[in-house]
């Protein structure tokens, strides 16, 4: 199966990411950093105007796995939820 991972490089991005390719999955990370544990990593920032243009070049996935997260750190809850639930 062909999945991609956005935010391959955080805990739970790579963790799944390793799990897949164990079982024979095509995994593609979608991460602004590449992903090791992924088939194939695309180094990509996704609110970049050209992020189309890559993506498009790419072999659509059976299934996209949206793991990107706001890292622990500073700022207030309304930081975090903004950051986890927008369309970044």
């Amino acid at each position: 199966m062909n999945i991609w991972i956005t935010g391959c490089n955080g805990f739970l991005g790579t963790s799944l990411a390793r799990h897949l390719v164990a079982n024979q999955h095509d995994v593609t990370a979608l991460s602004t950093e590449e992903c090791a544990a992924a088939s194939q990593s695309v180094t990509i920032d996704l609110t970049a105007q050209d992020s189309p243009r890559v993506i498009e070049k790419l072999a659509a996935p059976e299934v996209v796995v949206h793991a990107y997260s706001k890292e622990p750190g500073p700022g207030e809850l309304l930081d975090f939820v903004d950051a986890n639930s927008s369309s970044r």
